[in-house]
């Protein structure tokens, strides 16, 4: 399951449970609908509690996807706060993918960094 709760500027993303190529595929067909978004976005997604089991082209295409819905933006960052090798291997694969220069992703194991990141906190 995705949910997803925006509390201004931050977009907060919680994955759950297993989590499919087509569920990451309509995630971000809903976000690229969301109108109330800031053009310079942040985004905390959490990946602790979930299974993936995407193939590399999956995860290319994912980042293709993803770049597609976010072209309306100036800048994102992108943090994704991982608690296992398995997650933390899917997310460094998927943030070294080519992408827009406008998009930073950081891999993180503790929300106080990822938000210091984000520069939420000090």
């Amino acid at each position: 399951m995705i949910k997803y709760n925006i509390e201004s500027p931050v977009l907060y993303v919680d994955l759950t449970g297993y989590i499919s190529f087509e569920n990451i595929v309509d995630y971000f067909k809903d976000f690229a609908s969301l109108t109330e978004l800031p053009k310079k976005l942040l985004i905390l997604y959490t990946f602790r509690n979930i299974t993936l089991d995407f193939t590399l082209r999956e995860l290319k295409m994912i980042s293709h996807v993803a770049e597609k819905s976010t072209e309306k933006y100036e800048n994102i960052r992108a943090a994704f706060l991982v608690n296992s090798p398995v997650l933390t291997a899917y997310s460094t694969l998927y943030s070294e993918l080519p992408i827009n220069k406008k998009i930073k992703r950081r891999i993180f194991s503790t929300k106080q960094a990822a938000l210091k990141w984000l520069n939420l906190e000090s």
